[in-house]
């Protein structure tokens, strides 16, 4: 995840001729974080992204995205801003700690109602064993008022990766690697680029 916010860093700071694009990217989720063979990590269908002053046909009040995984401002239809994406960030690690989504509900309306109200039980409460610094990142992350959230992207990375040195050992690209491998073994099932027939470009594996 401190990869993940590393890759939205890099495309919230994106400028051209020295303007800031203003890009968002309004759907962080499982599906859309990937990690290669070589333990590399990616951020990709920027598809619904948008970028400030560029002209769309989306409409105040009109919603896109996956609604376990979105913020409360783009829940109810109001405008976002990279701190959305921070929002976005945080459920996923919510998702990944817990092992439950954090709106998950009988029914997509009464989804949409939480994650309009950011309305979610604390992730220490659902796994009593979390590291409370790993809890911490997730309730700022997640925090209704954007203005309580991590001001950027490499705010919350730098959080993150102060966690992996202090209560985990930094994990990095090649345990990310061996992983993978562990896993492929475990499943009995190779890598989707390594698959027959698989497209020459798709050299991931997903997450979720």
């Amino acid at each position: 995840m401190s990869e993940v916010c590393r890759g939205l860093s890099y495309a919230h700071r994106k400028t051209r001729d020295g303007q800031p694009m203003g890009i968002v990217h309004r759907d962080v989720s499982p599906q859309n974080i990937l990690i290669g063979v070589e333990g590399e990590v990616k951020v990709t269908d920027f598809g619904i992204a948008k970028a400030w002053g560029r002209r769309e046909n989306t409409k105040n009040g009109y919603i896109k995205g996956k609604i376990d995984f979105m913020s409360p401002e783009q829940a109810n239809g109001l405008a976002v801003d990279p701190r959305s994406d921070i929002f976005s960030t945080g459920t996923v690690l919510y998702m990944l700690v817990t092992g439950k989504r954090p709106f998950d509900a009988e029914n997509q309306l009464e989804s949409l109602l939480r994650t309009q109200e950011a309305d979610f039980v604390p992730p220490e409460t659902v796994n009593p064993g979390l590291s409370p610094a790993v809890a911490a990142i997730v309730n700022k992350a997640m925090r209704k008022d954007p203005q309580e959230r991590y001001t950027s992207a490499a705010e919350m990375m730098a959080a993150l990766e102060d966690v992996l040195r202090h209560d985990y050992g930094s994990a990095g690209q090649s345990e990310l690697r061996a992983w993978l491998e562990a896993l492929g073994k475990r499943d009995g099932v190779p890598p989707i680029s390594q698959q027959v027939g698989a497209p020459l470009d798709q050299e991931a594996t997903e997450i979720g």
